[in-house]
């Protein structure tokens, strides 16, 4: 599988455009190689979890927000 030149996510052979980014997917022939590095692979590793704190913490927002000048 290859790989998203922007935000390094798994890319499927038939996709025009990376579903994390957007970025354009360029065919594996035109793409330079890009080393690994330490940083990047932290990166992908933590991004899913950060983005899912950041979803409950959003929704606890928009509920507690409900709760006081809705219900009260």
């Amino acid at each position: 599988m290859s790989t998203c030149t922007s935000c390094e996510a798994e890319l499927r052979p038939e996709w025009k455009f990376c579903i994390m980014c957007g970025t354009p997917v360029i065919p594996a022939a035109v793409r330079p190689e890009r080393a690994e590095t330490a940083v990047g692979q932290k990166i992908a590793t933590y991004a899913p979890l950060v983005f899912a704190i950041a979803c409950f913490s959003l929704a606890a927002i928009v509920i507690a927000w409900f709760a006081i000048n809705v219900w009260f």
